[in-house]
């Protein structure tokens, strides 16, 4: 899209980011988007710009199958796996506060080592986004050994983000989101990575919710 925005040809570099650096590498210049599970919030907003809403989600608990745990107070007296540089870092802590609930936090430095701290037995569970919970269940070998617990405890917006005070980008961006909505191409990238099956061969079967379904008609998205 920006390609055909700037009517040249555009070379991609793809970068790994970490929750945690992902937001200094985007106010560095030193990666012009990032494409990942980055929520949009208003904190967030006073140091970047986001896309319009590229998904829906919010926090579940995965915990071992069998283990009796079914939301965030049968946690209490329990540790729990968090990652740095995420919401979820900050807004459990509050939640279990809130609740009173005497639960121990442990951060880790992605995902993947705050999984397998869960999978080792060092924590009770692990809270994160749903859909990457099923994400990294997906790709396990043991997933049946575990399982996606409790109502959800946030809610967050995904989006792409960028750099802010570039209006241009900000709205080449904004064009681009338009043009998929409105050609109904946003549905089509949406059922291949969460309906249809992942190059891996494994498939999330995550049909799309009302309110992204909604969202996606603000856009631009056709009524059917």
């Amino acid at each position: 899209m920006i390609a055909e925005e700037l009517g040249k040809d555009v070379r991609v570099v793809q970068r790994p980011v970490t929750p945690e650096n992902r937001f200094d590498l985007v106010t560095s210049g030193e990666i012009d988007l990032d494409c990942g599970s980055t929520t949009n919030n208003v904190e967030r907003r006073k140091i970047v710009a986001f896309s319009p809403t590229m998904f829906v989600t919010g926090t579940k608990l995965l915990v071992r199958r069998g283990s009796g745990i079914l939301n965030l107070r049968n946690l209490e007296g329990k540790t729990v796996m968090l990652t740095r540089g995420t919401v979820h870092e900050t807004a459990i802590p509050k939640l279990a506060e809130r609740q009173k609930l005497g639960i121990k936090f442990v951060f880790a430095s992605d995902h993947q080592e705050s999984f397998q701290m869960l999978a080792m037995g060092k924590a009770e569970a692990f809270a994160n986004d749903d859909v990457q919970l099923y994400g990294i269940l997906a790709e396990t070998k043991s997933r049946a050994d575990f399982r996606v617990v409790g109502d959800f405890l946030t809610y967050a917006d995904y989006a792409l983000m960028f750099r802010k005070d570039d209006p241009e980008f900000a709205e080449v961006v904004e064009r681009a989101f338009r043009r998929l909505a409105g050609s109904r191409e946003i549905v089509a990238i949406y059922e291949r990575w969460l309906l249809k099956p992942l190059p891996s061969g494994v498939r999330l079967n995550l049909p799309m919710s009302p309110h992204l379904e909604e969202l996606f008609r603000v856009q631009g998205l056709p009524s059917d």
